[in-house]
């Protein structure tokens, strides 16, 4: 894998990527979004690492809009970072990249 780190998107991605984490033996980044996406971006935590200089992998449990998603390569990007994939468990839009990310899930779910 060419990501050096994995970013949990709180609150339901953080466990995942921490299993992630370990398993691929990556650091562990935090990312909080914002409530407000008026002109705000969300916040990493200070306790784990920074994506600063790194190349990483964004991890979270659903993509419903994929605005969380894109707020998150956007902070990243802002931060130094890069993003080379996005991955979820569960896809409920037809999109397979967001910002120019590719995007992958364990699940697809679509309404007919």
């Amino acid at each position: 894998m060419d990501a050096d780190s994995i970013v949990g998107i709180a609150i339901n991605g953080i466990p995942l990527a921490a299993l992630m984490s370990e398993e691929l033996e990556r650091e562990l980044i935090i990312y909080r979004p914002s409530q407000e996406r008026h002109g705000k971006g969300g916040a990493f935590s200070s306790n784990y690492a920074s994506p600063q200089g790194k190349k990483v992998l964004i991890v979270d449990d659903v993509v419903s809009t994929g605005d969380t998603i894109k707020a998150t390569i956007s902070d990243v990007h802002d931060a130094g970072g890069t993003v080379v994939l996005a991955v979820v468990l569960v896809n409920k839009t037809a999109q397979d990249e967001i910002a120019g990310v590719p995007l992958r899930a364990l699940i697809r779910a679509r309404s007919i």
